[in-house]
């Protein structure tokens, strides 16, 4: 159904209801006398557009269906320069889970990240701006010290590579959770959090933990899928895990006849997280740096490079490049670096499943320039959901709902009453899907049900049961006028036989 008009945004809604019948009491004694049906015409039809014959002013884009932010998500990471954890020590996983978390947490709902986490609001010279620090937590790294022992060669023995991981445990990274887990910081910062999640046995895992720090595995490296196993127990731990699932996406799962070529398996997997990025869904990236020693080998692996895990954001198409933020402080390019120029290949990437059915969280305000303070969604950046991502809101009229956007920019639509459920013994009710009703008397249709009763049946789903209503129906036979039953006459006939 085409919509009908569009009011202002939510925040000129108190002004405008109290307004409009003063604007037009006031244009009516100014013209009186003077002005002709045709302006009064165009005069409503700029004010508030062809449609309903009242309005809407009130929030409720509460259950708006998830959707995504092209332009946002680009300034967002773009800006984000100091509110994202330090990547000190080989953390790379745990920091790209982080920022993901944060955006999300901005634009969509505050209750991802827990407040104690968070940066404090951006400031911002006013909603037009695009350059900002952006929110996200506040950021506490523990020192490490560095690594001195020489790392065995591959191929050495195992007692050289247990010695020197005992090494790591003992004086590398062991004093550095240490620090990471003082109480204080398991309530504020976030990588510490998550570290702690990460080794804490798992009741629903066989009481297995996601990292078993120790000699084994000594330090804070991670795989995409660690991270997505990780990330989907912290939305288990928030009660969240019904409505946001993470999910791993690798080339290898483009070799489904088993005979594709590893190159046309990545090609894939690239097309695969650009289909993402052109959405505006920021997915956690993983391949191999560039280095100056780093080859590719016959099957186009990129040999020798660093393992690296940062997020993606963007995809120029101009320039066929895919956009991203490398994870690490310091320059302002690292927040909008050409991925394909600094990863040598890509093998696996993450990104988050959101049901609509996550909550739209408007009093998440996380900008401010001082007068007033802003969620995400009334900056420049936003872009207004589609007919099918806004709230549909039953508010009174009898023939339009208002659609709604997160932001409170609402238009409108005729009701379609394509729902019929049960309502009563009379009557079944016709529901739109703003939830919206009217009412109808059912239509019934009879069907034997024994020899006294025949079922009544309306396509709502409501039935009862009624005595057969029995009229002469041939040669000693009694037939039921509603249902078609028939039985021998002369059977209780004081009973059943009802003129």
């Amino acid at each position: 159904m085409k919509n009908k008009g569009k009011t202002r945004r939510l925040k000129m809604a108190a002004w405008a209801a109290f307004m409009v019948p003063l604007l037009a009491l006031n244009t009516n004694l100014a013209n009186e006398g003077a002005s002709s049906d045709a302006d009064h015409v165009a005069y409503h039809e700029e004010l508030c557009a062809a449609g309903p014959s009242t309005f809407y002013y009130g929030y409720d884009a509460y259950t708006a269906d998830y959707y995504e932010q092209p332009y946002f998500v680009d300034d967002y990471f773009r800006n984000l320069t100091e509110h994202f954890p330090t990547n000190n020590c080989g953390n790379c996983g745990y920091t790209a889970a982080a920022m993901l978390l944060c955006y999300y947490d901005t634009y969509w709902n505050g209750k991802i990240i827990d407040d104690h986490f968070n940066s404090d609001p951006a400031m911002i010279n006013d909603p037009k701006s695009t350059d900002y620090s952006s929110p996200g937590i506040t950021d506490f790294a523990a020192h490490i010290d560095e690594i001195k022992m020489e790392k065995p060669k591959d191929g050495a023995p195992q007692w050289e590579w247990d010695r020197y991981n005992a090494y790591l445990v003992d004086e590398i990274y062991g004093p550095y959770l240490n620090r990471m887990d003082e109480p204080y910081l398991l309530k504020t910062n976030l990588i510490s959090y998550l570290y702690y999640l990460a080794r804490r046995k798992n009741p629903n895992n066989n009481n297995r933990a996601l990292w078993n720090f120790g000699i084994k595995e000594p330090d804070t490296s991670t795989t995409p899928s660690f991270i997505k196993n990780l990330l989907n127990l912290y939305f288990d731990e928030l009660g969240l895990s019904n409505v946001i699932e993470a999910k791993l996406v690798s080339f290898a799962d483009f070799n489904r006849s088993g005979f594709t070529p590893e190159i046309t398996q990545r090609r894939m997997l690239r097309n695969a997280a650009i289909s993402k990025l052109r959405k505006g869904q920021p997915i956690i990236y993983k391949g191999a740096l560039l280095t100056e020693n780093g080859y590719y080998n016959e099957s186009q692996d990129y040999v020798s490079g660093n393992g690296h895990i940062a997020v993606a954001y963007g995809f120029d198409e101009k320039e066929n490049n895919i956009i991203g933020h490398i994870g690490w402080k310091g320059k302002e390019e690292y927040s909008q670096m050409n991925f394909d120029k600094v990863f040598g290949d890509f093998d696996d990437f993450v990104y988050l499943e959101v049901s609509p059915d996550l909550n739209f969280d408007h009093a998440n305000v996380r900008f401010t320039d001082c007068s007033a303070c802003y969620p995400a969604c009334d900056l420049y950046s936003h872009v207004h959901a589609d007919k099918d991502h806004r709230a549909k809101i039953s508010y009174g009229d009898t023939e339009y709902h208002a659609l709604q956007c997160i932001c409170g920019d609402t238009e409108y639509e005729m009701h379609e009453y394509d729902e019929m459920v049960q309502f009563d013994d009379q009557n079944h009710a016709w529901k739109c899907v703003c939830g919206d009703a009217k009412y109808e008397q059912h239509t019934f249709t009879a069907t034997p049900y024994g020899s006294i009763y025949h079922m009544l049946r309306c396509e709502c789903g409501y039935q009862r049961t009624e005595v057969h209503h029995f009229r002469p129906g041939g040669m000693m036979m009694f037939v039921c006028s509603d249902c078609g039953f028939s039985m021998p006459a002369g059977i209780m006939p004081g009973l059943i036989y009802q003129p």
